[in-house]
């Protein structure tokens, strides 16, 4: 691969090898999908941040011997890697914001919404923007109609656009998260199997990760999304996560998550792997340098832009 003036670099036809004593690999199935992009670093900087060089391919771990100890950790993000919940995140937000703004003229479904919201969702870091963004799109007019200017205002320029609505319509961060879960929370009650079909695995994502628990392999999720819906969609998968493998919004920034998990004893001088689809959450990662060891890798299935992509494959 080569460099690109400050952006990462990549080698496009190599997936992320999952080996494990089962001889797994996503990379396998990663050729009939696109997989997962890893991603390298210049010596430059990414939009403003200090960058390491391009770490190594990860090495051949000693699967034939099943020796656990000597194989990679594996991190990975929820939404837009392991799980599609852009749906149900949307159809929440409308909801949430229903009951925020009775005044505003939100339609019978949220149905008209759901097309704009997946356009925008590369954006979105925590749950409770999502209900910006719908009034935000509902500000721009007729959705019937397209709402293509707005949606290119939000993707060129979210944070701005956030701020400006959290101060005119006097929102309060931890009030949204807290109200957004409520949200959830009563939809959960009411009609459960509802709320568990509108999200969904991407296809051979989670049989991989259910495979690889099944081998033993050390594998975390680390999240934005609050934990107990995380564990709920994990168990609709079919996945047996172990409650201390799961790390969602509570758990503070996943830059902390990884620092923390670096620091345990028993996983003490391995190579970790962390799959996330918001190319900024890398880039975050990729400026602490305390982080320098964790391999970075964008899942470009997941909510993220041409643009990013593009970027990531210079």
């Amino acid at each position: 691969p080569r460099a690109i003036s400050g952006a990462p670099r990549i080698a496009p036809d190599w997936g992320l090898p999952l080996v494990l004593p089962a001889s797994l690999a996503l990379a396998l199935h990663g050729a009939r999908h696109s997989g997962l992009r890893k991603l390298g670093w210049s010596r430059r900087s990414i939009r403003g941040h200090p960058v390491r060089p391009m770490p190594t391919r990860c090495p051949a771990a000693a699967a034939a011997s099943g020796d656990l100890a000597t194989l990679p950790v594996f991190c990975f993000d929820f939404d837009g890697v392991i799980g599609d919940s852009v749906d149900e995140s949307s159809a929440t937000a409308w909801r949430h914001a229903k009951k925020l703004w009775p005044q505003l003229d939100l339609g019978a479904s949220p149905e008209a919404f759901l097309g704009p919201m997946r356009e925008v969702r590369p954006v979105v870091e925590t749950g409770w923007e999502n209900t910006v963004l719908i009034r935000v799109l509902s500000e721009s007019g007729d959705l019937s109609r397209g709402c293509s200017d707005v949606i290119a205002r939000v993707l060129k320029d979210w944070e701005a656009i956030r701020a400006d609505a959290v101060e005119r319509w006097g929102l309060d961060r931890d009030d949204m998260i807290r109200e957004f879960g409520e949200v959830r929370d009563i939809w959960l009650d009411k009609d459960l199997d509802g709320w568990l079909g509108q999200n969904r695995a991407y296809a051979g994502v989670a049989e991989c990760l259910g495979a690889m628990l099944a081998a033993g392999a050390d594998v975390f999720v680390i999240t934005t999304k609050q934990r107990r819906f995380c564990a709920a969609l994990l168990k609709d998968f079919g996945l047996d996560l172990p409650d201390d493998r799961l790390f969602g919004l509570e758990d503070g920034p996943k830059t902390g998550v990884l620092r923390d998990l670096l620091a345990r004893p028993e996983l003490s001088g391995r190579r970790f792997h962390f799959v996330e689809d918001k190319l900024s959450t890398l880039c975050k990662v990729a400026a602490e340098k305390d982080l320098s060891e964790v391999q970075l890798h964008l899942a470009d299935w997941g909510y993220n832009t041409a643009e990013d992509r593009a970027f990531a494959a210079g």
